[in-house]
């Protein structure tokens, strides 16, 4: 049973397409892990379609966890299979925000004039829960999951899959300032693998968006302890050419870091 993590999107705010993008792809935010035989899919965004190719015949359940409702993190979702196949069930964790629970969340962007159908008119068999603080997989008690909430514009859920010596870390849309940093770095501490938010260059970090710089990224999984570091979340302004300057810079920082890249499989 091996367990690893497959990006199927890491391109962040929007979609992008073109040669410019070729390498890094640009299908924005969803990660599927298979961990201790269970199937675990990190946010919604376009990425999710490529699940379609990753099931087996008679994989019919999943587990998907969305760190927040912005709609670069979930608009694969409605056409995605386990939206579309009656056959499929998926349980769905988000936290509540503005009062507005999982179900609510998709549904405030499922419906007219942006979406013509909701949750409920979706052939797909869904459940929904609440982002804990610490909660166990329902679907695996094995898999203990850790939530820590972000520096982000509305929120976002930093998450922590632990099972048996594995603990993979998804650290997206965070800021990572100083007020947050020694809670953070706790709950990122010796991560096997963490993806963290990296959206921007250096010389081009947007105060107040929520995002970090690569270097600043790095620096941050690197005093964590993290093991393998990929930075996500790739500003869709950032061609191939832009992340392979940022690949070179990250290795500088530490041996472990670069930059992710669709397709990409990671072992753990």
């Amino acid at each position: 049973m091996e367990n690893y993590l497959k990006v199927l999107g890491c391109r962040g705010s929007v979609p992008v397409s073109g040669k410019r993008f070729e390498k890094y792809g640009g299908a924005t935010s969803s990660y599927m892990l298979r961990l201790g035989g269970s199937l675990i899919i990190i946010d919604a965004g376009s990425g999710i379609m490529a699940i379609d190719y990753e099931l087996g015949e008679n994989e019919k359940n999943a587990s998907l966890f969305i760190t927040h409702s912005h709609a670069d993190h979930i608009l694969g979702f409605p056409m995605c299979c386990l939206a579309l196949c009656k056959e499929y069930h998926s349980d769905i964790y988000m936290k509540t925000r503005n009062h507005l629970d999982a179900k609510a969340q998709l549904n405030s962007y499922l419906k007219e004039p942006n979406w013509p159908v909701d949750c409920d008119k979706l052939p797909g068999d869904f459940s929904f829960y609440e982002i804990e603080e610490e909660m166990k997989l329902k679907a695996n008690p094995e898999i203990t999951i850790k939530s820590l909430e972000a520096c982000h514009p509305g929120g976002s859920s930093l998450l922590r899959f632990e099972y048996k010596d594995i603990a993979v870390v998804m650290a997206t849309d965070c800021t990572i300032i100083d007020s947050v940093r020694e809670k953070t770095l706790a709950f990122a501490k010796d991560a096997s693998l963490i993806l963290i938010d990296g959206q921007y260059a250096p010389d081009n970090v947007m105060p107040g968006f929520g995002h970090n710089s690569w270097h600043c990224a790095a620096e941050f999984a690197k005093e964590a302890g993290a093991k393998q570091i990929r930075i996500v979340h790739h500003d869709p302004h950032s061609s191939d050419d832009i992340l392979d300057k940022a690949a070179s810079e990250l290795l500088k920082i530490s041996p472990n870091a670069s930059p992710a890249f669709e397709g990409e499989t990671i072992r753990l």
